[in-house]
């Protein structure tokens, strides 16, 4: 494995400044920076932090409500495969479907998920409610879970995205 400093003593300059253009930190003339990252490549160097974020093992939350339509079916086995396939082998996919529309339900799986699962992000399909709204808003600004909503979205929800 490359460390910064056989590319530091490549390019002729210090750890601290292969460090500080790698990372696009300030001090480090434009011209230099582009050499030390060119070099980088070369060498084909892999930063410790992507290491880490490709080895840090993650679990995503899926809420779906309608669990009877085929399309909600389809989406839990969907959502089911990719741990099973190891499609994605650092993150673990946990599926709640509900079988019925109620709100109180909806905020006990996403607790539960929270609570007894530890997971590091949400997709909800979201019942339009504010008590809903209220969840995902607590979820994303005070616990720092950042939620996606599916098929159903809900007006000032505090959510990364809507697919």
């Amino acid at each position: 494995m490359v460390t910064m400093q056989q590319i530091a003593d490549r390019c002729g300059v210090s750890r601290g400044t292969v460090d500080r253009a790698l990372h696009h930190k300030e001090g480090v003339r434009e011209e230099v920076a582009e050499r030390i990252r060119a070099t980088a490549r070369e060498m084909g160097y892999i930063s410790n932090r992507l290491v880490m974020q490709q080895t840090q093992q993650w679990k995503i939350g899926v809420v779906l409500h309608s669990g009877h339509s085929p399309f909600v079916q389809m989406l839990c086995e969907l959502f089911e495969s990719f741990s099973e396939r190891e499609l994605l082998p650092n993150i673990t996919v946990i599926v709640r479907a509900m079988q019925d529309m109620d709100v109180q339900h909806q905020l006990t799986l996403i607790d539960e998920l929270v609570t007894t699962e530890h997971i590091d992000g949400l997709a909800l399909m979201p019942l339009a409610n504010t008590l809903v709204r209220d969840k995902i808003n607590t979820l994303s600004e005070q616990q720092g879970i950042p939620v996606v909503t599916l098929n159903t979205d809900i007006t000032d929800a505090n959510r990364i995205a809507y697919v």
